[in-house]
């Protein structure tokens, strides 16, 4: 808009309409008029309320201009789009562009709400996260959409009456209430392959898909689950593929570290190349199962152990660190993964640091390590990271005695009770990649466990065993075991490191006790 001229006034303060230039004023009565039109005026009024509609929801204006891939089906002979890509392909934002595109669209329902809508994700969270606040969510493409919890559930909102429920599908009672979510119109679902009960999901989802004509869209990065497959052989579902690198806006710099990561790896086809992969024959676990084993629910956690498979090298050998908990249900909980590559003086600092914090108000009583692979040297780590530390750290040495399959197997069948579960928001993608991806040796344990990854071994059926260590996995094993298959009551022998400890204020007393031993003593004497 342009700037006004320069306005002169006369001894009795009244403006004097000869400095006036048209076309800007014409007569006292009105002061000045523009130069454009009233429709130009009323697009710039609405790009500005547009502008301020963004600052208001906190979120960067997206230029939606869809990729081939992000282009959906036309028509109506289809049910479903499903977007299979790797990482940051550019899934979400296709989804959510169509949902903002069919909710203002002509509409499927009669009276002020057009469209009745539901978005589904692994989690309420996810849903909210990813679809509604995300970098390319539906508050990106369309500021003006409002949000709101209240009886019934959690809604987003259109200017136009339409509307659009949340759904989590991590527990069977979050799935009921797709089954009594209303007729829809459309779905958004992010991340189905993260879905914990995928199959019952799906299904209470489709039944929910009866009024105008009714679509789905679907975004995931894939895994080998049944219903995942199912869903690509489907002739109703299109299905739009792309990789990593398909997305010509992803950040060069995080491409080149994932290619330098995942490149010529399985877990690169999945997770970069969005490739569905079998599971993998003579692995302990399958997709199916590790999903099932995913959960957003914890009940009061009431003993906490650090558990590391050491690695040994001075280049990238990975050691293995994970937190695992026991509920006061009696099951176990895999809480963190810090696993690292590091030299030993750098992965000590990091198990000793887990040992030392809380993890879900808990602090770890142990940390537990292998002792058949150099055990000395573990015990020499130990000590290191006390001086470092300042502060005692207790141990065990594991006494890995049998090969690793039999070491896992009892595990694994802890999974298969569901007396193990995967605390999702840890973000546990790299051991559970290990967990499906691993084919263990048919060998005793006098050879299996000598730290450099064994020879490909064909055993009589032709299965060719994994040539990688799982580390992560030990690690994991040894915790389990500790907490639900050795009979451990918490009160376990103790293995203190005899580290030189730097002198500062003397402690006494219960505090001078490492911190998960002065847990244990501190209640014992509040119960007298």
């Amino acid at each position: 808009m342009k700037t006004l001229p320069p306005q002169s006034k006369s001894d009795d303060d009244s403006f004097d309409s000869s400095t006036l230039s048209t076309p800007y004023y014409t007569d006292r009565r009105q002061l000045w008029a523009p130069d454009r039109s009233h429709d130009e005026l009323l697009g710039e009024l609405d790009e500005l309320i547009e502008a301020l509609a963004y600052v208001d929801a906190g979120v960067e204006p997206i230029d939606w201009q869809p990729q081939a891939h992000q282009i959906p089906p036309v028509g109506d002979d289809w049910w479903g789009w499903l977007l299979i890509g790797g990482r940051n392909a550019g899934k979400s934002a296709a989804i959510c562009a169509e949902m903002n595109k069919h909710a203002e669209s002509d509409a499927c329902f009669g009276g002020k709400m057009p469209h009745r809508m539901g978005i589904i994700a692994p989690t309420l969270g996810d849903a909210m996260e990813s679809v509604v606040y995300g970098d390319a969510g539906l508050l990106a493409h369309n500021p003006r959409i409002t949000t709101k919890s209240q009886t019934g559930g959690t809604f987003v909102f259109w200017p136009n009456g339409s509307r659009a429920k949340l759904f989590g599908t991590n527990t069977m009672e979050a799935v009921d209430r797709l089954r009594s979510g209303g007729n829809r119109c459309f779905d958004a679902c992010e991340e189905i392959a993260a879905w914990r009960y995928l199959k019952a999901a799906m299904e209470h989802m489709e039944l929910g898909l009866r009024k105008g004509t009714s679509h789905w869209v679907g975004a995931t990065t894939p895994k080998a689950r049944p219903t995942i497959r199912k869903l690509d052989a489907d002739p109703k579902v299109v299905k739009s593929r792309a990789t990593s690198d398909d997305n010509k806006f992803a950040d060069p710099d995080w491409l080149a570290r994932i290619h330098d990561r995942f490149d010529n790896t399985r877990q690169g086809l999945q997770e970069v190349k969005g490739l569905i992969l079998d599971d993998v024959e003579g692995a302990l676990w399958t997709m199916e199962q590790v999903a099932v084993s995913r959960t957003h629910d914890l009940p009061r956690i009431i003993r906490v152990v650090v558990c590391v498979d050491p690695s040994w090298g001075t280049q990238n050998d990975e050691c293995g660190i994970i937190i695992v908990g026991l509920g006061s249900n009696r099951k176990c909980y895999v809480l963190g993964d810090l696993s690292c590559r590091n030299v030993p003086a750098e992965w000590g600092l990091v198990a000793g640091r887990a040992y030392l914090r809380e993890w879900h108000g808990v602090m770890p009583d142990r940390i537990l390590a292998e002792r058949n692979f150099q055990g000395e040297q573990v015990k020499l780590v130990m000590t290191t990271v006390e001086e470092k530390l300042k502060e005692h750290i207790i141990f065990d040495l594991v006494n890995a005695s049998q090969g690793k399959r039999l070491r896992a197997e009892p595990v694994q069948g802890l999974y298969a009770q569901g007396r193990v579960l995967h605390y999702a928001p840890a973000q546990l993608d790299a051991l559970e990649f290990q967990m499906t991806n691993w084919v263990p040796p048919q060998l005793d344990g006098a050879t299996a466990d000598k730290g450099d990854p064994p020879e490909p071994i064909v055993d009589d059926d032709g299965m060719q065993s994994s040539t990688f260590s799982p580390d992560r996995l030990d690690a994991m094993v040894y915790g389990v075991t500790h907490l639900l298959l050795d009979g451990s009551t918490g009160q376990a022998k103790l293995s203190i490191a005899q580290g030189r400890i730097s002198r500062g204020v003397e402690k006494t007393g219960a505090a001078a006790l490492p911190p998960g031993l002065r847990r244990v003593v501190q209640k014992q004497l509040r119960h007298g």
